[in-house]
């Protein structure tokens, strides 16, 4: 049974690869250029990349603000252990925001003739880059690790509530104008081909994500394994150090 459940999460890993190649060979032979509104309905096809990661970094921003919560006041509360997973998950949030307006730069650059146009979205998320960035400073200058881990704690509960205000609510404003895409793009303007592409773009990206939170906890955890290794050598050195020369 125990070899079973270790050999089934490596199946899926392998399986990421194909699966991202198959999404990515169906949105260039299979899926036709998207008229809805698009002046260059090639570059459509950049929902496949660009919604996902958006919609993820959401995700797991939130998945910090949870870790958060269990930090602050479930029966865990103050395990180290769950300090990691906010931090990690922020990191994977922070990276998919990151690659979302990398790749939302790179269709305005096609769709309005310049990567950055002070659309409101692309204000909104810049704000929330910054946000998150704020929050890795915080982690940075805090060095006591309990005082660190609550004040992330807090930082990520407060950081996933503005995530929806900064995503939808302030960009869809009537009084802004805006030039991205509605948001029935992709809730009904989508064709049937278009829209199972999407999805499992959205399918293959939730795993590689998950794989990369994976391994950050795991070379956390083996790099703390190496310091309690370490530290008794490290202190018979520094107290030979300290003896007196005879």
């Amino acid at each position: 049974m125990n070899r079973s459940r270790e050999r089934s999460p490596a199946l899926w890993k392998w399986l990421v690869g194909p699966w991202m190649i198959g999404v990515t060979l169906l949105a260039y032979l299979w899926a036709q250029p998207l008229n809805n509104g698009f002046q260059s309905p090639e570059a459509a096809r950049i929902i496949f990349w660009h919604v996902p990661m958006a919609m993820l970094g959401l995700v797991w921003f939130w998945i910090g603000a949870v870790h958060g919560v269990r930090y602050l006041y479930g029966k865990r509360r103050g395990d180290p252990g769950l300090d990691a997973k906010i931090h990690f998950a922020n990191e994977v949030g922070l990276i998919c925001t990151i690659l979302a307006t990398l790749s939302g730069m790179v269709f305005a650059a096609v769709q309005w003739g310049t990567p950055w146009n002070w659309d409101p979205k692309q204000v909104s998320i810049s704000v929330l880059i910054l946000l998150y960035l704020a929050y890795f400073g915080v982690r940075m200058s805090v060095e006591q690790e309990a005082l660190r881990a609550r004040l992330s704690a807090v930082y990520s509960i407060f950081g996933a509530v503005a995530t929806p205000v900064l995503f939808y609510v302030i960009p869809n404003l009537p009084q802004i104008a805006k030039l991205h895409p509605p948001a029935s793009t992709i809730t009904s303007g989508l064709d049937p081909k278009w829209r199972l592409i999407y999805w499992a773009s959205t399918l293959g990206f939730l795993w590689t994500t998950l794989w990369l939170y994976e391994l950050r906890l795991r070379t956390a955890a083996v790099e703390e394994a190496l310091e309690v290794v370490e530290a008794p050598a490290t202190e018979v050195r520094l107290q030979a150090m300290r003896r007196p020369a005879a």
